[in-house]
């Protein structure tokens, strides 16, 4: 525990001085080591997906938003308040990796447009990611079909701006 503990902190301070990679490999071997109850676990996850963004590591990003994903689902010591808001984290987070990994286009759709639990936080805490979406489906050539399920997603929408009025 000592171990895992002292490898989450060296973590948390080489995040601190901006040396990404050391901070992603030490962040992963506290969560290796760690239980997924323990105190900082959830902050190890955070600090690991920000340090492979930090990089731009959109592989390993990827990777880790469906771990935080898993982990927010399964949450089972979080009131319902405290998944939505770590959904809406997720979602501004998960921005990063989905605009520049290569199939980021088509999964921020299926997460964002198709999930409802992540739909609902988009509609709940922070409608302006809409936009997103809107960017997503209109740019992405293979997903034309989804601009039906966002328009009546938009229509029942107060939130508007330039990019969602366009659709």
């Amino acid at each position: 525990a000592v171990v895992s503990t002292q490898s989450g902190h060296y973590g948390k301070f080489m995040y601190d001085v901006g040396n990404y990679a050391i901070a992603s490999t030490n962040l992963d071997f506290y969560r290796n080591l760690a239980p997924a109850d323990s105190k900082y676990y959830g902050s190890a996850q955070w600090g690991k997906l920000a340090s492979e963004i930090l990089q731009q590591n959109w592989e390993e990003g990827m990777e880790e938003l469906e771990r935080l994903k898993d982990n927010i689902s399964s949450a089972v010591h979080l009131s319902y308040s405290e998944v939505l808001a770590q959904r809406a984290w997720l979602i501004h987070w998960g921005l990063f990796v989905y605009f520049n990994h290569h199939q980021g286009r088509d999964q921020i759709i299926d997460m964002f447009l198709y999930q409802k639990p992540y739909l609902n936080a988009i509609q709940t805490m922070c409608p302006h990611i809409l936009r997103y979406i809107t960017t997503a489906v209109v740019i992405s050539k293979r997903r034309r079909t989804d601009i039906k399920e966002l328009i009546k997603i938009l229509q029942q929408e107060s939130y508007k701006d330039p990019i969602t009025e366009f659709v």
